[in-house]
């Protein structure tokens, strides 16, 4: 599901190898191995289901949880990369390095994958997820970080009271921005 949600998202395709097929295989990989992580970290993964099947997912980390162990992190997510070829997996290292330069240092609760299903975006399955993950980190107390390299998330995580703090560019020239609220 993740995969097929993230098929043309901007970051994906900047990063990932053009042949369609190869990026849905590199996607799933890398994703797989977050969902690792995050699952081994002791973060949160919250799906929504709709006739039986995944519609949606989102992965969190709690403040004081991010960066995961550097070894844990590599070795669950460097599968994706490797098998994809050296350019793959160069860009995916310049996009991580990128992404980690821009994430912010202060404790904080960090949304690191929101996905729905192309068939199940647009009902309401992402908000009923992202607005779940919110309701912890303000039980928390703590600020709300993501990524996103989609121009038209822009305007969706704003309804959720997100600004932008920064922008950059990941392989190939795709814009990212990074969003508090």
């Amino acid at each position: 599901m993740l995969a097929d949600a993230y098929l043309d998202d901007p970051g994906w395709i900047s990063v990932g190898p053009r042949n369609v097929a190869r990026r849905h295989r590199y996607t799933r990989r890398v994703c797989r191995g977050a969902l690792s992580v995050v699952q081994r970290w002791g973060g949160f993964i919250w799906h929504a289901e709709r006739d039986g099947e995944v519609a949606g997912v989102l992965t969190s980390v709690d403040p004081g949880q991010w960066p995961p162990p550097q070894f844990r992190s590599i070795a669950c997510q460097a599968l994706g990369p490797a098998l994809a070829g050296p350019g793959v997996l160069w860009r995916s290292l310049a996009a991580d390095s990128t992404m980690h330069r821009h994430h912010p240092q202060d404790p904080h609760f960090f949304v690191w994958m929101l996905a729905v299903a192309p068939e199940h975006q647009r009902t309401g399955v992402g908000r009923a997820l992202l607005q779940t993950a919110l309701a912890r980190a303000e039980e928390l107390g703590a600020f709300t970080y993501l990524e996103t390299a989609k121009p038209e998330n822009l305007p969706y995580y704003a309804s959720f009271g997100f600004r932008e703090v920064g922008e950059a560019q990941l392989p190939r020239g795709a814009p990212i921005w990074f969003m508090m609220r």
